[in-house]
């Protein structure tokens, strides 16, 4: 469902790009001031000197939203689509070729599937085998909602991977130029290098993985302590044969090991709350993972955008969240000094635990006692 919902999601966020494409493209001069400071769209001033856009915005609220919310990321997305649609003007020769919307969809898709992509790039004909399709139920379930890519791949699944791939090297040879000509360091963050996506889930996929290590140590204190005064020791047999529980959890957690292994050090060193007590912090994961358990569609909607704790409107139409946060001062006070932090490692200790973490039923003032 979580899958069927996020490429729900990455369709009508592909149709508001292909939406704005098409304005940017009868308006170049808006286009190419959005490209370089896509800020300029909370600039009233700016606004009443470009009324097509502000009229236009004003017809496609959805579209004023996201770029209201992070222009730099729908204007990088917006870029990709126009890269793309450029691409398939220069090479479309035959009306046999995959259409480019089909493409550029599929291309998203595996942008978040790596190991489907790399394997579908070794042997494209993966994409109709019906034990690969069972064995990898997410692109089983994306071609069922997406008829037209599966067709697509069924008649010629050499020829639509090749022009992912296609896709895929230009959009790594533009990226490249693009680093060579801007060496300012505040405006990396804006470039359209579709590369940083995939550093900045590494980042987030290390600094979960610490959350976690973390919670691990504050529920072993004496291997904490250890820990802290000799980072070395977590690769040390001795040590860890003398501590089966940070053996066991190391074996069952081979990412964590990994990391500890190459600089234990830093991994160590580096707790993701620096002022936490006792095991608050692990406690507050597990309460609110839980709550969230329980309420799938305030995660969803915190996770797209976990600032949401802070806005007394959605609290207000989310009266279940603001009990329980008046209920767990400790959550509300962790919640509030970093909620996108807060929000991921709440999800992911709720995963991790199965979805069965601590029962924390939330209060209803309206049942009867």
């Amino acid at each position: 469902m979580q899958d069927q919902n996020r490429d729900r999601d990455d369709d009508i966020r592909y149709q508001e790009v292909a939406t704005f494409d098409r304005f940017l493209d009868s308006h170049p001069e808006v286009a190419e001031q959005l490209r370089k400071d896509p800020s300029v769209v909370d600039s009233k001033e700016y606004m009443d000197d470009h009324a097509a856009l502000r009229d236009f915005l004003e017809d496609h609220p959805a579209i004023r939203a996201e770029l209201q919310r992070d222009p730099n990321a729908f204007m990088r997305d917006e870029a990709r689509y126009e890269r793309h649609e450029d691409f398939r003007d220069d090479h479309h020769d035959s009306n046999n070729e995959p259409r480019r919307e089909d493409v550029t969809r599929f291309s998203q898709f595996l942008d978040s599937h790596r190991e489907i992509q790399a394997q579908l790039m070794k042997d494209p004909s993966l994409a109709d085998n019906e034990t690969y399709l069972r064995d990898h139920p997410e692109l089983r379930d994306y071609l069922r909602d997406h008829p037209e890519i599966r067709e697509a791949l069924q008649k010629n699944p050499d020829m639509f991977m090749g022009e992912v791939a296609r896709l895929d090297r230009l959009d790594d040879r533009r990226d490249d130029r693009a680093d060579n000509r801007d060496n300012n360091r505040n405006d990396d963050r804006n470039r359209n290098d579709d590369r940083n996506v995939d550093r900045d889930r590494g980042t987030d996929r290390r600094d979960m993985d610490r959350t976690r290590f973390d919670q691990f140590l504050d529920s072993h204190r004496e291997t904490a302590e250890a820990l802290r005064k000799n980072p070395d020791l977590c690769n040390n047999e001795e040590f860890l044969k003398t501590h089966p529980a940070l053996q066991a959890y190391l074996q069952q957690n081979p990412d964590i090991r990994t990391q500890l292994k190459a600089n234990p050090s830093a991994f160590v060193q580096q707790p993701t709350y620096e002022h936490r007590e006792g095991g608050d912090s692990a406690a507050g994961f597990a309460s609110f993972g839980a709550f969230l358990g329980g309420h799938a569609n305030i995660s969803d909607q915190l996770s797209k955008d976990p600032t949401l704790v802070k806005n007394q409107e959605f609290l207000q139409s989310h009266p279940e969240l603001r009990t329980y946060l008046n209920a767990h001062p400790e959550v509300q006070q962790q919640l509030l000094q970093n909620p996108e932090t807060f929000v991921k490692s709440a999800q992911q200790f709720n995963s991790t635990n199965g979805g069965s973490t601590v029962k924390n039923p939330t209060p209803n003032p309206k049942q009867p006692q």
